[in-house]
This record gives structure tokens, sequence and C-alpha cells, in this order.
């Protein structure tokens, strides 16, 4: 029952971290007695492990401690916001681990930032997108969660830029080998053939999911796209309702869409032209400069 009771996160799971302690203090004396053993060069590099190896408990056990706490805190401030989507996206960001504690503080700053952006404007946009739903009811609905989320999502983007911190100081001072994807996700198609790993459409498909916090991959199956910059942060994508040029962030590395048209707002077949690709919208036309991404109207 103790264990059970120890190794909550709501605690900092302190089971694990006199565990870890535990690890680090064996290490100490076991590396170096092995390499005693071996001759002074080994036993000289197995001190260097033993007191690596308890560095590395300590402190990554107590980030990891704090980190655990913090991300307990926010997730329960993240469910009085009274919104599922912003639960679920945050939880897919909380699940992504920095690698170190630079990504650590990216993450987490980006984390913030929205949390207050998203709460100042979710005032206005929330009672708007309940009006469009549910009408009269839906409007005082996102009225309340509107005024709920300008406390509750600045409060939850601290406490997590504080659990993606600790954390990211974990991963430097843990001693294991991370196993990280070594590619993006396989798509499926909407006929439900699995067809053999294609690298391209698996990034495309994965750069559609992060544009505007996967606003598109939830209604849009991926068609096509493509890389219109040297860097890679500009990138045209084709899905079966629209034509999105999306641009890559410098600061937090999210994907945002710079605009976008409906398949229904587009008068005919886009072609090249001296300038780029031409669309020609139903009441303008849109010249798509892939040098300077320039409009005409």
């Amino acid at each position: 029952m103790y264990v059970l009771v120890l190794g909550l996160d709501v605690l900092g799971n302190p089971f694990g971290l006199i565990r870890g302690m535990a690890e680090g203090i064996e290490d100490l004396f076991y590396e170096p007695y092995q390499g005693a053993i071996q001759g002074p060069e080994e036993f000289a590099e197995g001190l260097a492990l033993g007191v690596r190896s308890l560095f590395g408990h300590a402190v990554g056990g107590a980030a990891g401690a704090v980190s655990r706490i913090t991300g307990a805190l926010g997730k329960g401030i993240a469910t009085l916001t009274l919104d599922d989507d912003y639960q679920k996206k945050r939880k897919e960001a909380m699940n992504k681990r920095p690698a170190n504690v630079r990504e650590g503080f990216a993450r987490g700053g980006k984390g913030l930032v929205m949390g207050v952006f998203d709460g100042v404007t979710g005032i206005v946009r929330k009672p708007i997108e309940g009006a469009q739903t549910e009408g009269v009811g839906g409007f005082f609905k996102g009225l309340g969660k509107g005024l709920v989320g300008v406390v509750t999502r600045p409060t939850s983007g601290v406490i997590d830029f504080a659990s993606s911190s600790f954390e990211g100081i974990k991963r430097i001072a843990d001693m294991s080998v991370e196993v990280r994807r070594l590619r993006n996700p396989r798509i499926f198609s909407g006929d439900k053939i699995i067809r053999p790993y294609n690298r391209r459409e698996a990034d495309g498909y994965m750069i559609l999911q992060e544009t505007e916090k996967g606003k598109f991959s939830s209604t849009d199956h991926y068609v096509a796209h493509a890389v219109i910059s040297k860097d890679g942060r500009h990138v045209l994508i084709i899905t079966d309702k629209r034509v999105i040029y999306a641009n890559r962030g410098e600061i937090f590395g999210h994907w945002d869409a710079e605009w976008s048209y409906t398949w229904g707002e587009i008068k005919e077949t886009p072609k090249r032209n001296p300038k780029g690709i031409e669309i020609v919208l139903k009441v303008s036309i849109f010249y798509c400069d892939w040098c300077d991404r320039g409009r005409k109207y």
C-alpha cells in the first residue's frame, strides 16, 4: 500500500526518488570496485561512472519529482477550463518530453504564451463558437468557458512552463538512452488500404497535423505538399478540401497557416506562371509568389 501511495505523481513519486538515490549510491561503490579488479585506470573510470550516476539520480530525481508535482497540478487546473479540446492538445504537448533544458524552456515558454493568448482571446472566441454550434444556449456556455479560461489557462501555462523546464533538467541528468522516433507515423488513406511507407507523405501529414494546432487535420484528408523554401519553413499543403500555405515559427517551431482557401472559393484550376502559382478566386486573383510570397488582388 505504501508503494502505491508514495508512487503517486501528485506527491512527486517519492518512492521512485528514493529508489533512484539508492541505485546511485550503489553505483558509487559498485563501479569503482569492478574497476579496481581490472586495474588502476579502470578504477578511475569506475569512480567517475559512480559519481556521475549518484549525481544524475540525485539531481534528476529531484527535478523529476518537481516536474511530476507541477504536471499533476497543471492537469487539474486544465480540467477546470471545461474545454475538452484544450485538454487534449495540452496532453499531446506534455507527452512530448524535451531532450534538454533549452527544449524544455522553449516548449514551456510556448505553452505559457499560448495559455495567456488563448485565455484572453477566449472571452470573445468561445461565446461566438458556442453560438455557431448551439445557438443562444451555446453562447452563454461559451461565455462561461471564456471567463473561466481567462484565469485557468494562463495559470496552467505557468505551471506547465515549470514542469517542462524541470523535465528538461531531468533529461540532462538522466544517464539512460532515450528511444526516439526515427520517422513520422504512416499515413492511412480513406480507403483503409495499407500501402508501402512513404516518408514524404508521412512528413507532409505531420505538418498538416501541427498546422494551427491540428485545426485542419480533424476535417481534411492530406493529398500532397511541397516545401517551397530552402530552409524548409514554408510549405504549400493540398488537402481534399483546401489549399494551405503554412509557415513554421522561428522561436517555438509551431506551424501557422498564413492563408488557406477552400476548393469552393477557387474559381478554376491553379496554374503556373512566371511569378509562381496563379490561384484565381471567385472574388479576386491571388498570385502565390514562392520567392517573396507577395499578393496581388
